[in-house]
């Protein structure tokens, strides 16, 4: 019980009149829970507040549909209490909550909490910004914040910087001869460029975005992966059949790893153990150990890999056909094809939102990227964005994917309406 103390006359009539044991609930804050979703699916909203008394506090929440939820069971003041509901329609809906003490004393209604339900609004669906770079944009890199891209330029020798603060070209950085992959460290600090015909590695500070070191390495690399800590970058150089291991840092390669034929891609399992590499000639996959710098382990495909890419959740990696229609999934489990679908017309370079439950491909002959359910491997939008859609790529949060188009020579950004 809230112990009241008087100092005069006054507050004690006043508290004759009132009664400490006649206090509502403080109104709570806002609940917690996500902004998007899909019909049908169950979110988990949360919601806390104090008892002025330190008396046991009960919940219920407004879903905005015209339903609520049942009163929880009582929970002591300051205990956070979730719940779940899922919507049949889509729209948007206001969220709110109130709370009940063991003595019936009920608190104002809680501010509202917007949540955009369907499968419009539950991910990124439709271009909002389309930005002009020169060139022959080939591959784009988002910095893990998503306020820079920075975009490859296979025939002008330098790397595009793109702010989405302002929606313009800021910078050009200039690398070797055609440059032809990017691919940004975890931390965002560094970017790594893959110069195809000068056989170099040049690695980009993103803080000056000066080139502070040019690394050899073998013929031609394609699209390097980096490890989660990004203390590793691999590089498939692809007329060589190896995998150059690059350590950050000094910058200097301090393994080769002999795979498949022409590597094009490699991609690091979110734990940091494996890399996958596709090797387009072979129609493998190639698994290397971070620990020993090891083939481990090979993936036959039923097709030559143009790009490989691993689930965020670490279950799956999914390779993209090389000029053909088909991404090919494979457990990581046991490294064996699980399941397969036609995303578009030559899908390419690959990315999933950070829970893992849309992957993106960027399809180079269908003008278009398609967006993928990962549960069942089912298309579920197409985002019409300009001619030969080479890379994807995402922020860390997800709110919106990059799309370069090589031959419109412009990015495109998918958000979910309003700006990025």
């Amino acid at each position: 019980m809230l112990k009241c103390f008087a100092f005069g006359a006054v507050l004690i009539s006043l508290m004759t009149l009132t009664g400490c044991s006649k206090l509502e609930p403080v109104t709570p804050e806002a609940p917690a829970g996500p902004v998007y979703g899909d019909v049908g699916a169950a979110l988990e909203f949360s919601v806390v507040t104090q008892d002025p008394q330190d008396l046991p506090v009960c919940y219920q929440l407004r879903w905005g549909d015209g339903q609520s939820s049942d009163w929880s069971a009582p929970l002591p003041s300051g205990t956070t209490t979730t719940v779940e509901h899922a919507w049949s329609s889509p729209g948007i809906y206001e969220v709110t909550a109130w709370a009940r003490n063991t003595e019936g004393r009920a608190s104002q209604v809680s501010p509202v909490h917007s949540v955009s339900i369907g499968r419009e609004l539950g991910y990124p669906n439709s271009v909002i910004a389309t930005i002009r770079v020169e060139g022959d944009p080939t591959d784009i890199a988002v910095l893990p914040a998503g306020d820079y891209l920075y975009v490859a330029n296979e025939v002008v020798n330098h790397v595009t910087v793109v702010s989405l603060n302002d929606q313009s070209v800021v910078g050009r950085v200039t690398c070797g001869t055609a440059p032809w992959f990017v691919v940004a460290t975890p931390d965002g600090q560094r970017v790594y460029v893959s110069n195809h015909e000068d056989s170099t590695i040049s690695v980009i500070r993103t803080s000056d975005n000066t080139v502070e070191a040019t690394v050899p390495v073998r013929g031609h690399p394609c699209r390097p992966g980096i490890v989660p800590g990004g203390s590793l970058c691999y590089v498939p150089c692809q007329t060589a059949n190896v995998v150059s291991v690059i350590r950050a840092r000094d910058n200097s390669v301090v393994a080769t790893v002999p795979v498949g034929h022409d590597p094009r891609e490699a991609a690091c399992l979110p734990n940091g153990r494996f890399v996958y590499v596709a090797n387009c000639a072979s129609a493998t996959l190639s698994v290397i150990s971070t620990e020993t710098n090891s083939v481990v382990g090979t993936v036959a495909l039923p097709f030559g890999a143009h790009r490989v890419y691993c689930n965020p959740n670490g279950e799956y990696v999914y390779a993209s056909e090389y000029y053909g229609n088909r991404v090919a999934v494979v457990r990581v489990s046991d490294n064996t094809v699980v399941a397969g679908f036609e995303p578009g017309t030559d899908p390419c370079s690959m990315v999933c939102l950070p829970s893992g439950d849309y992957l993106y491909t960027g399809n180079i002959g269908s003008g278009d990227v398609s967006i993928v359910r990962t549960s069942d491997n089912t298309v579920v939008g197409r985002v019409t964005c300009g001619d030969a859609n080479w890379s994807v790529a995402a922020p860390a949060s997800g709110r919106f994917v990059a799309a370069c188009s090589r031959y419109s020579h412009a990015v495109y950004i998918i958000g979910r309406g309003g700006r990025p």
